[in-house]
C-alpha cells in the first residue's frame, strides 16, 4: 500500500494532468473544452486550440451582454509556452458585434474603477485584424490592424491603424499598465474629414493616469493650423475637462474674403461633456 501511495498515486495524477493538457492539442478535445464554457456557442470549429483554428461564428452571452465574432481565425505558436508566453501570430475576424445592456443615467461623478490585470502568461499578438466592429447595431470602426504585447511591463501597442466613416487613426505608440491608476502614454495621428477640400490632421499626445487625469497635446495641420492642450478625465462620469486652443491664420472657407480671416485665435473651455462648460 505504501508503494502505491508513493509511486502509483503520483503517476496517476501525472497521467491525468497529461490527459487534460492534451485536450486542447486535438480537435476533438478542443471541441469538448469549448462546449464546457458557459454561454459559449461555436459553429463550424476546425483545428486545435493549441495550434491553428478557425470558426465560422463564435457567440457568447451573459447577463444581457452578447458577443458575436464572425469568420474567426487564430494562429498560435506553442514554442512560446517555454518562455511563459502565449504567442498569437494571427488573430483575425471579419466582424465583431457587441450587444450591451442599457446603462442607468447616473449623475454620480465618481471615477470608474478598473480591475488589476496581472496575467500568469505574457501575451504577444503579431497581427490582429478586425474588418468591422459594431456596438448595439451601430458600426464604430472598420479595418482595424495592430500588433500588441501584454506582460509585466503592461500593454504595448504598435502599428495600430483603424478607420471609421470619415476618420482614420494611426497609433505609433501606446503604453498602458493595467493596474494601479492605469498609467498611460500614447502618440497618434488622427485624420479628420477634409473641409473645403483642405485636409485636416491632428498629431495627438496623451500622458497621465487613466483612472484620474490625462494631459493632452494636439497639433493641428491643414484646415486649422494650431495647438490644443489641456487635460481630461475620460473615465469620470460626464468626462470633465479643461482645454485651450491657439490657432493662427484661420479662414473657415476659402471662398470667404480675406477680411474674414482670423490672424490669431485663443479659446478656453472647461466643464464636462454632459453639462457643458
Amino acid at each position: 500500500m505504501r508503494r502505491w501511495w508513493r509511486y502509483g498515486l503520483p503517476a496517476l495524477l501525472l497521467l491525468a494532468l497529461v490527459a487534460v493538457l492534451c485536450l486542447p492539442a486535438s480537435e476533438r478535445g478542443s471541441r469538448w473544452l469549448l462546449a464546457r464554457v458557459p454561454g459559449l456557442t461555436v459553429e463550424d470549429f476546425r483545428g486545435r486550440l493549441l495550434g491553428d483554428w478557425t470558426a465560422t461564428t463564435l457567440r457568447w452571452q451573459s447577463a444581457g451582454t452578447q458577443v458575436r465574432l464572425e469568420q474567426l481565425r487564430v494562429v498560435n505558436r506553442l514554442s512560446c509556452l517555454r518562455e511563459a508566453a502565449l504567442c498569437l501570430d494571427e488573430l483575425s475576424a471579419a466582424r465583431l458585434q457587441l450587444e450591451l445592456p442599457p446603462t442607468a443615467d447616473e449623475r454620480d461623478t465618481a471615477p470608474l474603477s478598473l480591475p488589476e490585470i496581472r496575467l500568469p502568461l505574457a501575451v504577444r499578438v503579431a497581427r490582429l485584424q478586425l474588418a468591422s466592429l459594431a456596438i448595439n447595431g451601430i458600426e464604430q470602426l472598420h479595418d482595424l490592424a495592430l500588433s500588441a504585447s501584454l506582460d509585466r511591463r503592461g500593454l504595448q501597442l504598435a502599428a495600430v491603424d483603424l478607420q471609421r466613416p470619415g476618420l482614420r487613426l494611426s497609433v505609433s505608440e501606446l503604453s498602458l499598465q493595467p493596474h494601479g491608476d492605469w498609467p498611460l502614454r500614447a502618440r497618434a495621428q488622427l485624420q479628420l474629414p477634409a473641409v473645403d477640400e483642405r485636409p485636416w490632421l491632428l498629431d495627438v499626445e496623451l500622458e497621465g493616469l487613466l483612472l484620474q487625469r490625462l494631459q493632452l497635446v494636439a497639433r493641428s495641420q491643414g484646415y486649422l493650423q494650431g495647438r490644443l492642450s489641456g487635460w481630461l478625465s475620460p473615465l469620470v462620469k460626464g468626462v470633465p475637462l479643461a482645454l485651450e486652443l491657439e490657432a493662427s491664420d484661420f479662414r473657415a472657407l476659402a471662398s470667404l474674403p480675406p477680411s474674414l480671416e482670423f490672424k490669431a485665435i485663443a479659446l478656453k473651455a472647461s466643464g464636462n461633456l454632459r453639462e457643458g462648460g
